[in-house]
């Protein structure tokens, strides 16, 4: 066989290997990420019941909205809710190796009622 070709095949088999190796770590990342944003929508009823007679939200996150739920590894607690007068945000980082080099971010943005992919560098 050719030198070239042996290093064809190796190259193809490896690639083979990592990608199936993958999968198994990235259907599990995604569970995470489902999960975090599942106990994220939960405080969603906590939040809109603390929100003032003047519509404004709490600027930050009241304890009691946590009362009773297991808080997933990917929330930090200290910068996952921003009240900002009529709306709030929650977010968390994605859980992976690529949050060395830059953070990926999954932000709840409460106006649009709707999550977005964020990138924090």
């Amino acid at each position: 066989m050719r030198t070239s070709y042996k290093v064809a095949v190796v190259f193809g088999l490896v690639a083979l290997v990592a990608t199936v190796g993958y999968l198994p770590v990235r259907t599990r990342l995604a569970r995470i990420e489902r999960d975090s944003k599942q106990f994220c929508e939960t405080l969603i009823p906590r939040i809109e019941q603390s929100r003032s007679g003047s519509g404004s939200y709490p600027t930050n996150y009241e304890r009691a909205w946590l009362d009773g739920l297991a808080v997933p590894a990917t929330i930090q607690i200290s910068d996952f809710y921003l009240g900002q007068g009529d709306r709030y945000f929650l977010r968390f980082y994605r859980p992976g190796l690529w949050r060395h080099s830059f953070y990926c971010v999954w932000c709840y943005h409460s106006h649009g009622r709707q999550w977005i992919e964020q990138y924090e560098y």
